[in-house]
């Protein structure tokens, strides 16, 4: 029982008298500052070893100062923090995040969070267009064979375990950024690609704006569409080799089987999560599984938009 009470307490921290935040700006009292400058030196050399868990344990040092004067947290030592967001490391990175929370300066916290998911999806999309053209090399007129096509589908391979690792590192990123009741966080979302396995959705469903709403509707749609074009072409190719021998149509046929079972396996992981959200915000019931799903789902919005909020407050202090 002390341990949890002394957990708790720490998760809290405390206010102190002698430090102060007026607007953004933050005065930390002589002692909480000479701390910091002592931590920041001693944290020095495991914040620069070649070692992840050092460097973690660094920026663990550093974080749990912030914890005895929540009232005015430090915008240098949040800075420090987000550098680390560009580690190497997406362990570090991944940790750096999960730090930026409360108590930390959440001015600085938002902007390297909103800045660090900007470049990863700058990366995401990078690495997905080099993944398309090595496909592409592959299947053209002049497609490789032999050494040079066992390489492009090792360089396929890579890319396709780049785009795992970032599309998590999207995830850690949602997940910190919709602690921040801000537009910006709204916006910045709404403006990258958020198919169901990417996140966004569920991420703009917790912040419960009318355009955060409209945005994973619209998603809805979108992803409603896919399935219905692909179930389409499933059923036009089974009519083409009907003739065939049940192995030929097994052939033809398994590609636009396999695209038909992932939508739908995307619709059934994120649609119950989305609900759960919905009434999470207590607006009215979700439409139950039916064939015209986003007209449903319009309709819903229509009938919940006033009782969503219309905008975010904002954050425009450093305090939590």
């Amino acid at each position: 029982m002390l341990a949890a009470l002394f957990l708790t307490w720490f998760q809290v921290g405390e206010p102190c008298a002698a430090c102060s935040t007026a607007g953004k700006e933050v005065r930390v009292c002589a002692p909480h500052a000479e701390e910091e400058r002592k931590v920041f030196a001693s944290a020095g050399r495991s914040l620069s070893s070649r070692d992840s868990a050092e460097r973690i344990a660094g920026l663990e040092e550093l974080a749990r100062l912030t914890f005895t004067h929540v009232n005015a947290p430090s915008k240098r030592l949040a800075e420090r923090l987000a550098s680390a967001l560009d580690d190497d490391s997406l362990k570090v990175r991944k940790r750096a995040a999960e730090l930026l929370g409360p108590p930390q300066n959440a001015v600085v916290a938002m902007g390297a969070l909103l800045g660090a998911f900007k470049a990863s999806e700058g990366e995401r999309d990078k690495v997905q267009k080099r993944q398309q053209r090595l496909v592409e090399r592959q299947r053209g007129p002049q497609s490789p064979d032999g050494k040079k096509l066992k390489e492009l589908k090792l360089e396929e391979g890579e890319c396709a375990r780049q785009l795992e690792a970032l599309v998590g590192w999207r995830s850690v990123l949602l997940g910190q950024l919709v602690r921040f009741p801000d537009e910006r966080v709204v916006d910045a979302i709404l403006k990258e690609p958020r198919g169901f396995d990417f996140g966004g959705n569920e991420a703009l469903a917790q912040l419960g704006t009318q355009r955060a709403w409209t945005g994973v509707v619209a998603s809805i749609g979108a992803w409603e569409q896919e399935l219905i074009g692909w179930e389409s072409m499933l059923r036009n190719m089974e009519g083409a080799v009907s003739g065939y021998s049940k192995d030929l149509q097994d052939a033809f046929l398994g590609v636009f089987r396999e695209q038909v079972e992932k939508v739908r396996a995307a619709g059934a992981a994120h649609l119950p999560e989305l609900a759960r959200l919905a009434r999470e915000h207590q607006l009215g019931p979700t439409p139950e599984r039916n064939e015209r799903r986003h007209e449903e789902w319009e309709r819903w919005l229509a009938n919940n938009r006033a009782a969503m909020l219309e905008k975010l407050p904002g954050v425009n202090s450093p305090v939590w």
